[in-house]
């Protein structure tokens, strides 16, 4: 008997660590946000908001850049690591090219 892959679990493992990553992530851009309100500076405001949405979004970009949606609305920062990639990865090399490392940074914890 070999070992085998809970996905149900390793699903959820992934995204708790989607949540990690990215908190420090929207914690930056949120500090940024204020500063653009201070400077009445519109053009920053919006680059906040779009780095916001890359974030949201991270894990359906890695898996398609052509298909990932803006969202912006706050319900999609609590609902992004439910995205189509990981919910309907089929397998843990599937859910494992769902991390973004060019916008969440490398993930240490996943093994090649």
């Amino acid at each position: 008997m070999g070992i085998t892959v809970d996905l149900t679990k390793s699903k959820a493992i992934f995204k708790t660590k989607v949540r990690e990553a990215r908190e420090p992530l929207f914690a930056a851009q949120d500090v940024l946000y204020q500063r653009a309100i201070e400077a009445d500076d519109d053009d920053a405001k919006a680059a906040v908001v779009t780095a916001k949405a890359a974030l949201r979004d991270a894990p359906a970009a890695a898996a398609d850049d052509a298909k990932a949606a803006v969202v912006t609305a706050k319900a999609a920062l609590r609902d992004a690591p439910a995205a189509a990639a990981i919910a309907n990865a089929s397998d843990i090399t599937e859910l494992k090219a769902a991390w973004n490392t060019s916008l969440l940074g490398a993930a240490d914890w996943i093994e090649s």
